[in-house]
C-alpha cells in the first residue's frame, strides 16, 4: 500500500508534517512531501490516523489516482 498525497485537495494546514515528522515534512511552498511511502507495522497505523485526520482529505493510503497534480 502506497502513501502519497493528493495535491488538488491539499489545504497546507501543516498537520501531517507536524504531527508526523517521520512520515511527511513540508517542502519550500509549505505542501507535505512523504518521506515513507511504503510504512509498515506502527508507521502504517501514523499513516491511517493521518489519512483520517487529514482537513482537505488530501493524504492517501493506497493505489494512487491517476488525476494527482504535483504543484510548481
Amino acid at each position: 500500500m502506497s502513501l502519497w498525497i493528493n495535491y488538488n485537495r491539499c489545504i497546507k494546514t501543516g498537520n501531517c508534517y507536524r504531527d508526523f515528522p517521520e512520515l511527511f515534512k513540508e517542502k519550500d511552498d509549505s505542501f507535505p512531501e512523504v518521506l515513507n511511502a511504503d510504512p509498515e507495522g506502527d508507521a502504517h497505523d501514523d499513516a491511517t490516523w493521518a489519512r483520517s485526520n487529514c482537513p482537505g482529505y488530501a493524504v492517501r493510503l493506497g493505489e494512487e489516482d491517476t488525476e494527482q497534480v504535483i504543484p510548481d
